[in-house]
């Protein structure tokens, strides 16, 4: 009996170690529409001189399935947006989530590819990772790739911690919140980012992908 106590103790701590040195993996390269949700922030470009008056005009982002991605189905999304506005559209994987209670993330480790369809001058995509966590919406503070061209290109972010990250309703007046990773976090559920802008007179429609997401989550040690 004491042989077997001594076993089963042997074996919970080796699960223990086990399971904290493991990583979580969600990933998605069909894009089935009912998984995902849009999450969209509509904001005036400082950086975009001689904004017009009146209401920013936007069709917001349509999202919809589509094939002929990299390979098979990816999800096409397009805006219709003004000179001197900037729009996020992040996409939310709803269909899985984590609850850092079970055991708190250490790091976020993403990946994914990025078309940027429309070849039009003066519009460009910026790809970032993003997180929602108690109904905010975290985008990474990381040099996000801007993309031009028709062609899709990957890219990817490693040991991404809560500094990484900071609150989208929040950041365009200077206020800093993170998420929080730990066990007292709520659960999260992870997704893409993807920011467009307009610096050419008048109103440009852009067409952009995304194939491929995933995101690793590294546990802490417990």
């Amino acid at each position: 009996m004491k042989r077997f106590s001594t076993w089963s103790v042997c074996y919970v701590v080796w699960l223990a170690y086990v399971s904290a040195a493991s990583a979580v993996t969600f990933s998605d390269s069909t894009f089935d529409m009912q998984d995902w949700t849009p999450v969209i922030h509509l904001y005036d470009d400082a950086s975009i001189p001689g904004v017009p008056a009146g209401p920013p005009v936007s069709a917001g982002s349509i999202v919809q399935w589509s094939p002929g991605g990299n390979p098979g189905s990816y999800s096409h999304s397009y805006i219709a947006l003004e000179y001197g506005y900037s729009i996020s559209t992040s996409g939310i994987y709803i269909d899985q989530s984590y609850d850092p209670s079970v055991q708190a993330v250490a790091s976020l480790d993403y990946s994914f590819h990025v078309r940027h369809i429309s070849a039009l001058a003066g519009t460009q995509t910026d790809a970032f990772p993003a997180l929602l966590q108690d109904g905010r919406l975290y985008l990474g503070e990381v040099t996000g790739p801007t993309f031009t061209g028709n062609s899709w290109s990957s890219k990817s972010w490693s040991g991404l911690k809560e500094d990484d990250f900071i609150a989208i309703d929040v950041v365009y007046t200077g206020a800093t919140i993170r998420p929080d990773f730990s066990a007292f976090g709520a659960p999260l559920q992870f997704g893409y980012a993807l920011t467009n802008s307009v610096n050419a007179p008048g109103i440009l429609y852009l067409y952009r992908g995304v194939d491929n997401w995933a995101v690793d989550i590294n546990l802490a040690a417990m």
